[in-house]
């Protein structure tokens, strides 16, 4: 086709390239751990080069826009810069080259432990409050984030507990949600419902149990038109909400969710449940395909909750009427789910999912 149209042998690979590859960088942003460096090396050895990732960065977000504009928001904007981004850096150290898990953290921790020392924070005691988060918590998180996150804790924990802030946050896309609390059963459930009622999206959720007791709990949330807080009454009822029932202790909120939209009444997608192992990190990811509802992300926490899963991360990506979210789990001892509690786990989302 590109020869029959002029094109030059070498833009005629260049464009079949394209068209062969135009999905990979779409569903490795959006389904995969693109925090992870393995998941960027393996991305990046597929591009091969710089001119190869330009191109297929402009054709995955025109293509995108172009296939839905309604769905098109900054949080998807965001994690495909974010692969590009990462995926440069990759390519200018050299594929031979690849960047090693240990010397990531490190650079982040030693960025924020820098501006940490600068706001007068005792290195100590900054110390301390990391050393019971795990490798997941600083692999996934930038050195602003770790600065803001220590600070926020630093400042206010253990007194003024739970602590509920948010804030802008464009590099990830929308608005962070930040959550430190006591830890307790169905704690990401319950935030996920409150979210809801609240008419928010989740977009993202990152969760790490700290040491002592407490829970870090990270959301990136977009109003139902897409777009990030940006009033402050309205910052306002979210954190007031959030408070509200955390402050609840034991106690489970009766679960109301939206009303169904009724365009999305019409359609019968499956829910289709799957699991693969990612043995590296030593988590299972799970993968959900259903239609889309209000309630979903809690009421998948609460099947969750019912078997002891511990989730580390999710994406969620809504494609029309159909979800396609992905969760990176272990069970309660922080090991990959064994076959026999898949097939409970898978069970009870199936259940809970069939109601509503």
């Amino acid at each position: 086709f590109c020869a029959s149209h002029g094109l030059s042998d070498y833009d005629g690979r260049l464009v079949a390239w394209l068209v062969a590859n135009h999905l990979v960088m779409s569903m490795t942003a959006q389904r995969r751990d693109i925090d992870d460096p393995l998941v960027v090396q393996e991305f990046a050895e597929r591009v091969g080069d710089r001119n190869r990732l330009d191109y297929l960065y402009l054709l995955t977000v025109c293509d995108m826009r172009a296939t839905n504009p309604q769905r098109w928001n900054t949080w998807k904007g965001a994690l495909m810069q974010s692969l590009y981004n990462k995926t440069r850096k990759a390519l200018s150290r050299g594929l031979n080259n690849p960047e090693a898990q240990d010397e990531l953290i490190q650079n982040k921790q030693r960025e924020a432990r820098r501006l940490l020392a600068e706001d007068g924070f005792d290195p100590d005691t900054v110390t301390r409050l990391w050393m019971t988060l795990s490798v997941d918590y600083f692999l996934h998180s930038t050195p602003d984030e770790i600065l803001w996150q220590a600070r926020t804790v630093l400042e206010n924990w253990p007194d003024n507990q739970p602590i509920v802030t948010l804030r802008p946050n464009p590099g990830r896309g929308g608005t962070e949600v930040f959550i430190c609390t006591a830890d307790r059963d169905n704690l990401f459930a319950i935030t996920a419902q409150v979210l809801d009622q609240l008419g928010l999206n989740v977009m993202d959720a990152r969760i790490q149990t700290a040491g002592g007791g407490c829970t870090m709990n990270s959301f990136v949330v977009l109003e139902a038109d897409g777009s990030p807080i940006e009033d402050q009454l309205r910052a306002d009822e979210i954190v007031r909400a959030l408070t509200d029932n955390l402050l609840q202790g034991g106690s489970i909120p009766p679960f109301q969710p939206r009303r169904t939209p009724r365009q999305l009444k019409y359609f019968d997608t499956p829910t289709e449940v799957t699991f693969s192992a990612d043995a590296d990190n030593q988590r299972t990811l799970l993968s959900l395909r259903t239609a889309d509802r209000p309630g979903l992300l809690a009421l998948v926490g609460y099947a969750f909750g019912q078997h002891g899963i511990r989730l580390i991360s999710a994406r969620i990506s809504t494609i029309g009427e159909q979800v396609e979210d992905i969760f990176f789990v272990t069970d309660r001892q922080g090991r990959m789910l064994s076959e026999t509690l898949q097939r409970q786990v898978e069970q009870a989302i199936h259940e809970r999912l069939a109601n509503r």
